[in-house]
């Protein structure tokens, strides 16, 4: 009894065990039975529990943040090398699109000289350019060379014309525009400057045997004036409307025709298909071995090129000449035709 009452005052599994310490080991563990039992007891256990609880789950939010520390680490990876991907593959284009806009700026011609003739009329057509590329400029390609031709009034485009002749015409330099018809009876033709269906060779306009007027194209195909007639006495004809044909966009008639011909003084007028369009002719003045190729122009070529304008030219008017090519720049040069008329050749430098 007196042990009992020690231990209870006590409150301690140690000091009970000493007090005790004679009794059986039954006594004992009735004793430490008792302690777990009470608040104290209780207390202590609980505590164990929870300290481990905490633990347990201490480790398991350990755990968890080394993954996300991994995740974190592999996507700052993965977006690291998307960056260098990217931008590496940025520079490469930046490093394309520069070589091009280098090579587009340094191909280019140089026009030296351009120089005409007047007719007896005192009007300039038929004209001619000297022309050198730059030392920094690469092979130009005529076939993707341009020459534009700009007038106050009007503006044309000539392409390379393919072992084209010197000489103005159907085989060498042209220019398309309107093409006035002259006299024309049954066994005379008329000889056409516009080459309609651009084979090289030339059209004309004859008349039938009950005074149609046809459109002959040297490809074999044509187009019949059905609504003029000059088989009768002469009458009054006209004509003026767009024609719905691959070669012609419209005529014009307009004068009296008959007796099976066709006056000189009546207006017969056609406007092609490709109206302001048409060839230049090239010749080179000097090459150099060995980056010279034929139909191109390298570096140490000179080259002279003939073309004719759009209409005639008059004084006092102000030309613009574009060489263009389509994989460089383009060239531009003005000339100025003097207000007084000069007699034979005329140069601008």
């Amino acid at each position: 009894m007196f042990a009992g009452m020690t231990c209870m005052k006590v409150r301690t599994l140690l000091s009970c065990a000493c007090i005790i310490k004679d009794q059986s080991t039954w006594g004992a563990a009735s004793i430490i039975a008792a302690w777990i039992r009470s608040p104290v007891g209780i207390a202590s256990v609980s505590m164990r529990k929870y300290k481990g609880s905490i633990m347990q789950k201490k480790g398991i939010s350990g755990i968890t943040i080394i993954i996300i520390l991994i995740a974190t680490l592999l996507i700052a990876v993965i977006s690291s090398l998307f960056i260098i991907q990217t931008g590496f593959t940025l520079e490469q284009k930046a490093v394309a699109t520069s070589g091009r806009a280098s090579h587009h700026l340094t191909n280019k011609l140089m026009i030296d000289e351009v120089g005409s003739s007047f007719d007896s009329n005192g009007y300039l057509r038929d004209f001619f350019l000297i022309a050198q590329p730059l030392p920094s400029s690469d092979r130009i390609d005529l076939l993707n060379l341009d020459l534009i031709v700009q007038t106050p009034n009007e503006s044309v485009v000539l392409s390379y014309r393919v072992n084209g002749t010197m000489i103005e015409g159907n085989d060498g330099y042209n220019t398309w525009s309107t093409d006035e018809v002259g006299f024309v009876n049954r066994t005379v033709n008329f000889t056409l400057d516009v080459d309609y269906d651009d084979d090289g060779a030339d059209d004309v306009v004859t008349m039938n045997n009950i005074g149609l007027l046809t459109i002959d194209f040297s490809s074999e195909s044509s187009y019949t004036l059905d609504q003029v007639e000059c088989i009768g006495a002469d009458e009054m004809e006209f004509f003026d409307e767009e024609v719905q044909d691959d070669e012609i966009e419209s005529i014009l008639f307009k004068g009296y025709c008959g007796n099976g011909r066709l006056p000189e003084n009546v207006t017969f007028t056609i406007t092609p298909a490709k109206f302001g369009r048409g060839y230049y002719s090239l010749e080179y003045l000097q090459t150099q071995e060995p980056d010279h190729l034929d139909g191109k122009i390298s570096k140490g070529d000179m080259v002279r090129i003939y073309f004719e304008t759009l209409q005639d030219i008059g004084l006092n008017t102000e030309i613009t000449l574009i060489l263009n090519p389509s994989d460089g720049n383009p060239t531009e040069k003005r000339i100025y035709i003097p207000s007084e008329a000069v007699v034979g050749n005329i140069f601008f430098d």
